[in-house]
C-alpha cells in the first residue's frame, strides 16, 4: 500500500502541466509567487497565503475553515556551504548521493523532534531533482500535537529549500487522518511549485 501511495504521489509530482491545469480548469486556482525568492506555485483561491513569521519561513499557505486543517510552506534556508557551487552541480548531488532518514531528522531538526521518516524516494520539481518523503514528527512548542507533512528538500546557490503540505492532530492517528483528508489537495499544490531561476 506504502508503495502504490509512493508511485502515485511520484507520478502527480512529476505531472505539473497536469496538475496545474486541472486546477485551473475548475476555475479555483491562483498563483502565489514570490519574485524575490524566485518561485511560485499554485494554490486553491479561497486558501489564504501569508509571509512566514520568521525570515526563512516565505510563504504558509492555509486550508479554509476549521475542518480538516492544514497547511504549506515555502521554506528557504541560507546554505553557506553551497555558495559558488552552479546549479548543475547541486542537482548532481542530489541524483548521486542517497539521502537517509537520520538526514531528514538532522535538517528537520529545528523544526521537529521525535521524527518518523516514511515514502522517501527522489523524483523532479520543476526540473530539478528533489528528495521527497512523508514526514510525521512532533513540532517543537506544540508538544501535544502530532504532524504528517509531504515535503522535499532541494538546493540551490546559497540556499536550501523545504517545500511541505501537512496536517496536525492530538496523536499520530488523528494527524494522518487529517493528512489524509487533503491529501490529494497537498499533491495538487506541490505539483504546481516552480522555480523561476
Amino acid at each position: 500500500m506504502r508503495i502504490r501511495a509512493l508511485l502515485v504521489a511520484a507520478t502527480l509530482l512529476s505531472s505539473l502541466p497536469y496538475a496545474g491545469a486541472l486546477a485551473q480548469a475548475a476555475g479555483q486556482a491562483r498563483v502565489v509567487r514570490d519574485a524575490t525568492a524566485g518561485y511560485h506555485l499554485t494554490t486553491p483561491t479561497d486558501w489564504p497565503a501569508t509571509p512566514g513569521r520568521i525570515p526563512e519561513l516565505k510563504t504558509v499557505i492555509n486550508t479554509p475553515g476549521t475542518t480538516n486543517p492544514g497547511s504549506c510552506t515555502v521554506a528557504v534556508h541560507a546554505a553557506p556551504e553551497f555558495e559558488g557551487l552552479q546549479q548543475d552541480q547541486l542537482d548532481w548531488s542530489i541524483n548521486n548521493h542517497p539521502w537517509f532518514a537520520e538526514d531528514w531528522a538532522t535538517t528537520l531538526a529545528d523544526r521537529f523532534t521525535d521524527i518518523t521518516v516514511k515514502d522517501m524516494t527522489k523524483t523532479k520539481m520543476s526540473n530539478r531533482p528533489v528528495h521527497l518523503a512523508t514526514i510525521v514528527g512532533t513540532e517543537i512548542g506544540a508538544p501535544n500535537t502530532r504532524t504528517v507533512s509531504m515535503m522535499f528538500y532541494s538546493r540551490a546557490p546559497g540556499r536550501i529549500w523545504h517545500v511541505a503540505c501537512g496536517a496536525s492532530g492530538p496523536d499520530e492517528r488523528a494527524a494522518q487522518a487529517a493528512f489524509n483528508a487533503r491529501r490529494i489537495e497537498f499533491l495538487r499544490i506541490l505539483s504546481t511549485f516552480a522555480w523561476e531561476q
